[in-house]
């Protein structure tokens, strides 16, 4: 009886985080979408140096952005993953960003170590990350400004 209530423990923490995963990816992409739109249509007020206001929050061009990583597994193969863009002067008061973060080290610590070697390699750099340093605070709104360029400048070409 023992050996089966650890059977299906193990299968239950098995299929937990990509179940999770998957949801919060889709969720994660949404908000994406949403401060790219926002970037977008504000893309010359922010160029030019102003500040805004993005859903309560102050946003400009040199206004700092944090992503927190996650990975499941399935014994051999190792997911990796990131949320949304999160602004990091603001992260003690957005509770988005703090549930994301909690979100992610849920999904690491369920499923990402099962993976051999990258799950592990991949888990314990995540909770770290996410955990000490608070995500991944290299990008500035101005960083993503600039890839948006791009994309729209290589997609025009394309088109040509």
């Amino acid at each position: 009886m023992e050996g089966l209530i650890i059977i299906v423990l193990i299968i239950v923490m098995l299929l937990a985080g990509p179940i999770i995963a998957h949801d919060f990816n889709k969720r994660q992409n949404e908000i994406n979408r949403q401060l790219v739109g926002f970037i977008m249509e504000h893309y010359d007020d922010l160029a030019s140096g102003l500040t805004l206001d993005y859903n309560g929050k102050t946003i400009s061009r040199y206004s700092k952005l944090t992503r927190y990583r996650y990975c499941y597994s399935y014994l051999v193969m190792t997911t990796s993953n990131s949320s949304a863009y999160y602004l990091a002067d603001e992260y003690y008061s957005d509770e988005d960003a703090k549930n994301a973060k909690l979100t992610c080290q849920l999904i690491t610590a369920l499923s990402g170590w099962w993976g051999i070697p990258w799950g592990i390699i991949n888990s314990f750099r995540y909770l770290f990350s996410n955990g000490i340093s608070n995500g991944t605070n290299d990008d500035t709104v101005g960083d993503l400004m600039n890839r948006i360029a791009q994309q729209v400048q290589q997609s025009a070409s394309a088109k040509e």
